[in-house]
C-alpha cells in the first residue's frame, strides 16, 4: 500500500459515518494524542476529573481530521461495499460532497450492484454524483483488474 495512503474501509450499516469518524481519527493522530485521547477520566486524592470533548456536528469532526492528514501529505480512500440508496449512504454521499468543496484530497470506491448504485446517483440532492469519475468493472479477474489501475493511478495523481 501506498505511504501516503489512508484507506478507510467501512461496511455500510448505520455506524457508518462513526465508524468514518474513528478511522480517521485513528489515521489523523499521533502515538502521544492516541494514549491522551483514551483517558476519560484522572483520580487523585478522592478527586475525580471527567473529561469530555465538546460535541461537534460529524461534518465538523471529519473535515478537521481530514484537514490533519492533508498537512501530513496524504491522501485518504474510503471504500464501501454493497452500496445502496439508504439514509446512511446518502449521508455519507452529502459528507463526501461537503469535503470535496473543500479541496480535501478525499476518494470514494464505492462498489455494489449497478441498479443500487444508479439508485444513489440519481437521489435527491446526490446528483452529483453523476458528474464524478466512475469506472464501470466487469466481475473481477485478472484482465479487468489490470485494466482499472492505471485509470485510479491517474485519478490519484491529479
Amino acid at each position: 500500500m501506498c505511504p501516503k495512503c489512508c484507506v478507510i474501509d467501512l461496511l455500510n450499516n448505520e455506524t457508518l459515518i462513526d465508524d468514518l469518524k474513528q478511522q480517521l481519527a485513528q489515521a489523523a493522530a499521533n502515538p502521544v494524542k492516541k494514549g491522551l485521547a483514551k483517558l476519560s477520566s484522572l483520580s487523585a486524592a478522592g478527586i475525580t476529573l471527567e473529561f469530555q470533548a465538546p460535541g461537534a456536528s460529524d461534518q465538523v469532526v471529519i473535515r478537521q481530521l481530514l484537514e490533519k492528514i492533508k498537512q501530513r501529505g496524504k491522501y485518504v480512500v474510503v471504500v464501501i461495499d454493497e452500496v445502496d440508496n439508504s439514509t446512511v449512504i446518502r449521508e455519507f454521499a452529502q459528507l463526501f460532497r461537503a469535503m470535496k468543496r473543500f479541496e480535501i484530497p478525499l476518494f470514494a470506491l464505492m462498489t455494489g450492484l449497478p441498479d443500487l448504485v444508479l439508485d444513489v446517483q440519481t437521489a435527491d440532492r446526490l446528483t452529483f454524483l453523476l458528474r464524478a469519475d466512475k469506472v464501470a468493472l466487469s466481475p473481477l479477474n485478472l484482465v479487468a483488474m489490470t485494466r482499472t489501475t492505471p485509470l485510479l493511478r491517474r485519478s490519484v495523481n491529479e
